[in-house]
């Protein structure tokens, strides 16, 4: 909406006790038809000095991310219209407005985006977001390997993230059965919002236990090869180990959380989102919840295949519902499952006449 000057005008007013938003743009700049484009503004970086000192006083950053920020913020605002007839939209410049001033004031007013806007409304600063839930916050630290980062864009604030998912979300009826959610509702606010905040969290964990055990793999080489001070690292390498728990432990608590809250048998997951889970749980080392998973996952699969035959559909390998069977029969062998994972290759070479799981299990079993 920046791009309108009547909604610029509103975001200038304070209202309901809320502080305007910090806009220092004169009403000349931006409104009426001429402020929608502003001509002869080549692709440039824009960088801003931080003080990490100051951020941590004011309890903006914690000492772990003051650490890895940098003295600079810096970002590069890419022009339209080619290198003849460069320009930028009206929204563009107004946001490089609204940051400038709020980092002036030490990023004490926060900059949230949505995580469900597309990319091109995050004005190429997705390195320097940390998802809190379903919002992103801009803060002047990018992300980085010494970062938790969240699967697409910057980083995951893991104990803020937990905290507002867990205690502040109230989740009204999503596990009543007797209330009706439409398509809408199913697929946009659950699936993609809250189902989908949940998994970036416990992937963020996953990701950094993955760190911290190539950490240790690398301790453990040092104090094997006769290093004199061997006892601080093995202090170190339990000390990781300790973080290691911790984070496996909030996986299992969010994700059995986040089911009890919108259970399958309520609000069912796409075929995307059971897979991605049923893989989480695998990766989470939690075998229990990993079978149940991927039960949900081969059935729905096969049943989806069953459902594009019986509607004269032609096979489509490249189709969800058939590489999702194909995983299946993967995750069964990887098991040792053999007969399991032969029958539902079996299956699909009744359904969609592909030998492919069949010849899957083959590799598998020579692997073995």
């Amino acid at each position: 909406l920046l791009i309108s000057d009547w909604y610029i005008d509103q975001m200038k007013q304070s209202k309901n006790g809320a502080k305007p938003v910090p806009i220092s743009m004169k009403r000349e700049d931006y409104v009426g038809e001429k402020g929608i484009m502003i001509p002869n503004y080549p692709s440039r970086t824009i960088r801003i000095p931080i003080d990490r000192e100051a951020l941590v006083a004011n309890g903006v950053l914690s000492p772990e991310e003051a650490a890895v920020a940098l003295d600079t913020m810096e970002w590069e605002i890419k022009a339209k219209g080619g290198s003849r007839n460069p320009y930028i939209l009206r929204k563009d410049s107004v946001v490089i407005d609204i940051v400038r001033n709020v980092a002036a004031n030490n990023w004490e007013r926060p900059i949230y985006f949505a995580t469900l806007m597309p990319a091109s409304s995050f004005f190429n600063l997705q390195d320097y977001f940390r998802m809190e839930g379903i919002a992103h916050r801009l803060l002047p630290v990018k992300k980085s390997e010494s970062t938790s980062n969240d699967l697409y864009y910057g980083r995951i604030g893991q104990d803020i993230m937990l905290h507002n998912l867990t205690k502040v979300f109230k989740y009204t009826n999503l596990d009543n059965p007797r209330v009706y959610f439409d398509e809408h509702a199913r697929n946009l606010i659950v699936g993609s919002s809250y189902r989908n905040a949940f998994f970036r969290l416990c992937n963020s964990y996953l990701d950094d236990i993955d760190k911290l055990k190539a950490r240790n793999n690398q301790l453990k080489a040092v104090v094997a090869s006769g290093f004199e001070d061997a006892d601080s690292l093995q202090q170190l390498i339990a000390t990781n180990e300790q973080h290691i728990a911790e984070k496996y432990q909030h996986v299992e608590e969010a994700m059995a959380f986040m089911e009890e809250k919108m259970p399958h048998s309520v609000i069912p997951k796409s075929m995307s989102l059971l897979i991605t889970h049923a893989q989480l749980y695998d990766r989470a080392k939690l075998s229990e919840q990993a079978d149940a998973a991927y039960e949900l996952v081969q059935e729905n699969a096969l049943r989806q295949l069953r459902n594009r035959k019986m509607m004269g559909q032609r096979h489509n390998p490249e189709s969800i519902a058939f590489r999702s069977a194909l995983i299946s029969v993967q995750y069964y062998a990887r098991k040792g499952d053999f007969e399991k994972a032969e029958a539902i290759a079996k299956e699909i070479q009744a359904i969609t006449g592909s030998q492919m799981g069949l010849g899957l299990l083959q590799q598998l079993k020579g692997a073995s």
